[in-house]
Formats: structure tokens, sequence, C-alpha cells
């Protein structure tokens, strides 16, 4: 009974924390296609949150240690674990939390930067075609979807509420999911308050960052390999060292019995 228990709630904290079922194969390419005129429902932004928050994992870890106790799963003596695992659990559980979160986190930051070239090339079309910084964004924000647009409907939130346009950007630079957020925040900060060659800097600047993302997959390309070929090197390595060496011992240890 005790496996059982714990089985159901090692399944619902585990559904908690995920938090439902996947996305599904169309919203995941959807997000790097950023098929526009979506209504919202659809368009399930993998960034619309990181993760439960870390107190019902610990709790339920906590439980699910309590029941291993109870059952006395794995050490004698029914009851005396019980603090122990309970520590254990509630540790785990934020530690899976953290792990979720963390990765969550990465993924959210590696589709931001594979969206913002087509997000900064969006823009400079229609400043080409003449619309003001605001009006560009709002724009891209009702044509298209994806973790950068929701940080750019961010952005005219903090408009519609009062705030200036250049300040909203300054923020947005500041809790952007990567890094290079902040250099497309910044130059349309700076085009909003001085002007300036807006379309062609957009241009250049996804021209430089699609290189920046084909220098980061041949980096991980690399990575990977070293990654497959290394266990089998390591293997390979000593052995063959052994078969070249061995005769050679053998030679010596000849060599110096008879003497």
């Amino acid at each position: 009974m005790t496996f059982v228990l714990a089985a159901f709630v090692s399944g619902a904290m585990f559904l908690l924390v995920t938090g439902g079922r996947p996305a599904s194969l169309s919203d995941r390419v959807g997000l790097y296609l950023l098929v526009p005129n979506r209504t919202e429902s659809e368009n399930r932004v993998a960034a619309r949150g990181v993760a439960a928050p870390w107190l019902p994992a610990a709790i339920g870890g906590g439980l699910i240690g309590a029941l291993a106790a109870q059952g006395d799963l794995f050490l004698a003596g029914g009851g005396r674990s019980v603090p122990a695992l309970v520590i254990v659990g509630a540790v785990g559980g934020y530690f899976v939390w953290s792990v979720r979160r963390t990765n969550a986190q990465q993924r959210k930051a590696r589709r931001f930067q594979l969206e913002l070239p087509v997000v900064s090339d969006a823009i400079a079309l229609h400043v080409v075609a003449g619309d003001s910084v605001s009006s560009a964004l709002a724009r891209v924000a009702a044509q298209m979807h994806g973790v950068a647009i929701e940080e750019i409907r961010a952005v005219l939130a903090l408009v519609n509420r009062g705030e200036g346009l250049a300040e909203a950007l300054l923020e947005a630079s500041r809790v952007t999911a990567h890094k290079d957020g902040r250099r497309l925040y910044d130059l349309l900060g700076h085009a909003h308050e001085s002007g300036g060659r807006l379309a062609t800097m957009l241009s250049e600047l996804a021209v430089d960052l699609r290189a920046g993302i084909e220098r980061g997959l041949s980096a991980e390309g690399g990575k990977r390999a070293v990654a497959a070929y290394g266990p089998v090197l390591a293997l390979m390595v000593p052995t063959a060292l052994l078969f070249l060496l061995y005769p050679t011992l053998l030679g010596l240890r000849e060599l110096t019995g008879t003497q």
C-alpha cells in the first residue's frame, strides 16, 4: 500500500511541477516559425512561466520521504527514519524544482536568441515603411508571437500605463531573457530619443545576431563531437598502448630473467 501511495504522490508532484501536459509539436515548431494571426490560446509561449513555486515541490518531496519511512522501505525500525527521510525528500523536491527552473530559463533564452534576428528584421521593415518606433513595435507585436514578442508586449504595456518608451525599453533591457536583447532595446531607445538610421542599424544587428547563432551552433557541434568521441578515445588509447608496449615489456622481462 505504501508503494502505491508513494507512486501516486510522486506522479501528482510531477504534474504539479511540470505544469500539466507538454506542448504539442505544432506549438513547438510555431515558436520558431513565428506564425502570425494566431489567438493567444493557440500560442502557448514556452516562456509563460519558469516553473511551479518551490514550496509545493519541497512539501511533496517531504511527503514522499514520510511515506517511505512509514513503510520502512529502506531502513530497519519503522518510524525512526521519518525525520531524516522527510528532510531528504524536501531537499530533493527543491532540487528537482531548481533544476527544472534553470532548464526552463535556458530554453527560454535559447528561443529568444533564435527569434531575435527575425524580430529585428520585422521592425526594420515597418520603420522603412514610415512607422515610428512605438508604431513598429505595436505592429510587430500584433502580427507575431514568441518569447521576444512577449517582451515587446510587456514594453508596450508599460507605455500604455503612462511610462515613457525609452524608460520601458531600458526596463526590458534589464530583465531580458538573453543578453542579445539588450542590444536591440538599447538601439531602439537610442533611435527613439535621438533618431538615426534605425532601419539600417536593425538590419546590421540582425546579420550580426545570425552570425552569432551560427558561431554558437558550430561551437555546440564541436562540444557534442568531443562528448561523443571522448569515451571512445579514452578506451581505445590505453588499449592500443597496452598492445604496443606489451611485447616490449615481455622482451625486457625475458632479458632480465636470463641474466
